[in-house]
């Protein structure tokens, strides 16, 4: 499956498709992207990090 041609303007370079943005976006932050797989301690959501930060301002005010 191929990607659509750029979708060309008067001026500037021609806009990414989405999928294109996504690929680069994936390939720019490639070592954080699936850091979780491959180490334990990095959590697979940052839902999982939050709550303990969000205690501790709780309890400091």
């Amino acid at each position: 499956m191929e990607e659509p041609p750029a979708i060309k303007s008067k001026r500037g370079k021609p806009k990414n498709s989405k999928g294109r943005n996504s690929v680069n976006r994936l390939v720019k932050y490639q070592n954080g992207a699936l850091a979780f797989a491959f180490n334990q301690a990095i959590p697979f959501t940052n839902n999982q990090a939050g709550p303990p930060v969000r205690r501790k301002e709780t309890l400091d005010a």
